[in-house]
């Protein structure tokens, strides 16, 4: 029990101070086509740039002229610009905005802002297990502090259930990235598994490959949702990231449940927000363990 309460000491206290605005420029050679949102992107990043001639209000709204065109890193930057006051106004709503649709695009670091922001609710109210699949989908993509906080959190069975293969291999994952606070919760959590969930937790690693660009469906994303739906009762098997009958299954059982109009198997936004929702009204919903091929 000791080794859980220390799990949640670690992310419950942990705060997160915003980056300053500043980022290198891209080392691509290939001028962007002016007016493109690459080239808003790049104009804001000269206006940070460290010299006599900085301009952080020019750089806002080039960041935000990027930002309208769809550009994600424009959009993670200018939510930390509207979180610092860095070139204008402080506004924790319009940050707020801009983070989410950042990591809803695909930025990591932006993903793993927003998943502290809803784990420990600052500034909104909590919802665990939504910050977990922002920390989730982050660390798909190899960001080392989300590889760890997401360990943490399946250790301790924040927000989803308790897993301890799969605290091992992000863990180790962190800990191979060179995180030294993974390598010490590692050492105090191994003894703690038995042979056989040490040799899942390293088939677990041995099999995971970093996700270069994020998928329409990311593996995080269906992570939450197999676990919400286990959660809520309805069976969509092991919480493996994969959709297959069982989770199909399942989806379509909440969906006709729901009323949800289309495809009765479709994953898609509303798909999402319903069960976030459902979650939401439903905070005692007891986990399911089930095993199946999801």
């Amino acid at each position: 029990m000791g080794i859980v309460v220390f799990f949640l000491i670690s992310v419950s206290g942990c705060q997160f101070d915003w980056l300053p605005l500043k980022e290198q420029a891209p080392a691509e050679t290939v001028s962007p086509t002016v007016s493109s949102g690459e080239y808003y992107y790049r104009l804001g990043l000269k206006h940070t740039a460290d010299s006599q001639h900085q301009d952080l209000v020019a750089a806002r709204q080039a960041f935000r002229q990027a930002a309208d065109k769809d550009h994600a890193n424009a959009q993670y930057l200018l939510a930390l610009s509207y979180f610092n006051g860095k070139g204008g106004r402080v506004s924790y709503s319009s940050g707020l905005f801009w983070l989410e649709k950042a990591a809803a695009n695909g930025q990591p670091e932006a993903q793993f802002r927003l998943g502290d922001i809803y784990l420990n609710g600052r500034d909104v109210d909590a919802e665990e297990a939504w910050g977990i699949h922002w920390l989730a989908r982050a660390a798909d993509q190899g960001h080392v502090e989300s590889q760890y906080q997401l360990g943490i959190a399946y250790a301790a069975g924040l927000g989803w259930p308790r897993d301890l293969p799969a605290a091992w291999a992000w863990l180790s994952l962190a800990k191979r990235a060179g995180d030294e606070s993974a390598a010490d919760l590692l050492r105090r959590l191994q003894p703690r598994l038995s042979a056989s969930q040490l040799a899942e937790g390293k088939q677990l690693l041995s099999g995971w490959r970093q996700v270069q660009k994020e998928s329409s469906v990311p593996r995080g994303q269906v992570r939450f949702i197999q676990h919400a739906l286990n959660r809520l009762g309805y069976d969509s098997g092991n919480a493996d990231g994969w959709i297959g009958p069982v989770t199909r299954q399942a989806i379509g059982q909440f969906r006709q449940a729901k009323g949800l109009a289309g495809n009765t198997a479709a994953v898609n936004t509303a798909l999402v927000n319903a069960l976030r929702d459902a979650l939401i009204q439903h905070p005692a919903a007891s986990p399911a363990s089930a095993a199946g091929d999801g």
